[in-house]
């Protein structure tokens, strides 16, 4: 069930082939937490509308979410973390070079009892 969600600004530098980011990803996190493939759901949302720090329209950002049901140890989730957030900065190589900081990821736990699926 966990969710994978890439967003991004539309004026990334890279241009990456986003299925096989996706796939990577799923597994990336398998890899610190093995998971049946068939549990994930994984998607990109690009942002047309935004405004960042001192609003340059320069400043971009690539955000990580991964939406998650609870129950994984402390030390498996900044395992999740680690490894995804090194995925990240692989995958858009020359947004990397340009701005390392405006890369982000976060995990956030569901509540078991209140996921409906």
């Amino acid at each position: 069930m966990p969710h994978i969600i890439l967003e991004h600004s539309d004026n990334i530098h890279d241009n990456i082939d986003i299925k096989n980011f996706l796939k990577q990803a799923i597994d990336t996190f398998i890899a610190a937490s093995p998971t049946p493939t068939r549990a994930f759901k994984a998607r990109r949302i690009v942002s047309k509308e935004y405004y960042l720090g001192d609003g340059n329209e320069d400043n971009f950002f690539i955000h990580l979410s991964v939406n998650l049901l609870t129950g994984r140890e402390k030390h498996i989730l900044e395992k999740i973390a680690k490894d995804l957030k090194e995925f990240m900065h692989k995958s858009f190589p020359k947004s990397d070079k340009i701005s390392e900081k405006s890369f982000s990821l976060e995990i956030r736990e569901m509540d078991r009892n209140f996921y409906q699926h």
